[in-house]
């Protein structure tokens, strides 16, 4: 995603209902950019620094091209959000399974450590794993449920924790999604891939609104 100036972008926070319109005042894709939002929103209450987002740019064919994010500060005064985009790899460097941003609220729970329920927030899915943020202090090897919520629904998905960092004050999780059945298989695989269509077009949705109201 090649980012530029003055572009109107659409990013999606998991507290949001939907995306928030900005423009790009400062930056760069390759590090991170400053975006004013266009819409009369109080930012900084409910976004916290490290939050996963989505970012949304509208190509010449109308197209919309999706990447993931984190935030990196927000400014409520003057409606400006920081963000730290991420990497754009060649595709010889993915995964086997692509991972596609997302940016959710959950809860996530290990049996093993008294199976206290901790915030969890989710930056990136795939059929085989997905990326957790959460202040819950597990370990490499611990067996995870999280529920992940969506609208007013919960979704659960089991899990092995595979790696763990700290990013942003927060521990990161890669998570290997533990199938218990060819069903549960099947049905997390369809909530994935419907969510990425219905992320994709809303975002769509939002840009194209904006350019037909004459946004710039």
């Amino acid at each position: 995603m090649d980012i530029k100036k003055q572009e109107i972008l659409s990013i999606q926070h998991y507290f949001q209902l939907k995306p928030v319109s900005c423009i790009v005042v400062s930056g760069d894709i390759d590090s991170f950019f400053t975006a004013k939002t266009l819409e009369p929103i109080k930012i900084g209450s409910r976004i916290i620094k490290g939050d996963p987002i989505i970012i949304g740019a509208l190509q010449n064919n109308n197209e919309v091209e999706v990447t993931g994010g984190r935030v990196i500060a927000v400014n409520d005064a003057e409606g400006h959000i920081i963000v730290s985009p991420d990497k754009i790899y060649d595709s010889e460097d993915r995964r086997k399974f692509e991972r596609y941003p997302v940016s959710l609220s959950g809860n996530i729970t290990c049996h093993k450590s008294g199976g206290k329920r901790e915030d969890a927030y989710i930056k990136d899915m795939s059929h085989a794993g997905f990326c957790v943020y959460s202040k819950a202090d597990l370990h490499s090897g611990d067996n995870v449920e999280v529920d992940i919520y969506l609208h007013n629904n919960v979704f659960n998905i089991c899990g092995t924790i595979m790696r763990k960092s700290v990013s942003y004050g927060r521990y990161e999780y890669g998570i290997q999604t533990v199938y218990k059945d060819k069903s549960s298989m099947y049905s997390i695989r369809d909530f994935l891939d419907k969510l990425l269509i219905n992320d994709k077009e809303v975002i769509k949705k939002h840009l194209l609104k904006d350019f037909r109201i004459g946004t710039l």
